[in-house]
């Protein structure tokens, strides 16, 4: 029985694509909660993001972050799965490796952008590098990131990290930004490609909140509204698309440093405070209890 348990657990961390199947406990930590839905390659209706596209995304957050990786001991896998029509993404800890899974259906659905599809490949990392506060395992200490911390490490730390060299002033004139986004970055940020910047990581937020969103069957996001709720805990699970859309903006108005490390017990390392002096960029009350 020993041998067959381990022949199996054996198949489970070579074919990551079962992972869910696995290890359900790891595999419920997607981007998206658990959800049924379903976009096919040959769907008519998907959004314009091309398999080639789609790799070339994933592959240069995965190669940006390799050797990140690899000083923390660990070594990172992603599996695309541009096949799968599943629309989710998730992150799991096989010893040392660790993973994740990107699905193809995911980046058909006609909510996601390019920057988007980046957003989520950022909050998966998030779960293994976003630090405190994080879930509790007795297994698995000090993994994962809870849900809104990994969207908080997404916008303020990865995103930036990923899109900063690009020419984001020449791609921000082509969108349509919203003004209360405009002038938010305006208050944190004096270089025009800075504030090109974080307009842009605004705009992606904007568009994966959304999915979330249109998958849970909610209105869509607004910057003109933040949510209110402040919860008694720290709240672990898949906060609410308001609530998801105000974390990651409020993550793209803390200007620390990305390079300045996180901490898994310590949740004001490496990121903005109101002990520290800071008015913006701090995580929203509707998921943290600080």
């Amino acid at each position: 029985m020993k041998n067959i348990f381990l022949i199996a657990l054996t198949v489970c961390s070579m074919m990551v694509s079962f992972a869910l199947a696995c290890n359900s406990e790891d595999g419920k930590f997607g981007f998206l909660p658990k959800n049924d839905l379903k976009i096919s390659q040959f769907s008519l209706f998907t959004s314009d993001i091309t398999q080639e596209k789609y790799l070339q995304i994933i592959n240069n957050i995965f190669n940006i972050y390799t050797p990140l990786v690899a000083e923390k001991g660990a070594l990172l896998v992603l599996y695309p799965h541009w096949e799968d029509d599943t629309v989710n993404a998730n992150a799991n800890i096989w010893g040392k490796r660790w993973v994740i899974n990107m699905y193809g259906g995911l980046a058909r659905h006609p909510a996601v952008t390019e920057d988007a599809l980046a957003m989520v490949m950022c909050h998966e990392l998030g779960h293994f590098l976003g630090g405190a506060p994080k879930k509790i395992h007795r297994d698995k200490p000090f993994w994962p990131s809870v849900e809104g911390q990994a969207d908080h490490f997404a916008s303020m730390k990865c995103l930036r990290r990923v899109l900063e060299h690009e020419d984001n002033i020449r791609i921000v004139s082509q969108m349509n930004v919203d003004a209360r986004v405009t002038q938010q970055c305006q208050l944190v940020y004096n270089n025009a490609n800075e504030v090109a910047l974080c307009q842009r990581i605004a705009m992606a937020a904007q568009s994966a909140a959304n999915l979330s969103s249109a998958v849970r069957g909610l209105p869509l996001v607004s910057f003109g509204t933040t949510d209110t709720s402040t919860v008694a805990k720290t709240y672990e699970d898949h906060p609410l698309p308001q609530c998801r859309l105000d974390t990651y903006f409020s993550g793209i108005l803390c200007n620390k440093s990305y390079d300045q490390d996180t901490d898994d017990k310590d949740p004001n390392v490496g990121f903005c405070t109101l002990s520290e002096g800071y008015k913006l960029g701090m995580r929203p009350l509707c998921w943290y209890k600080p």
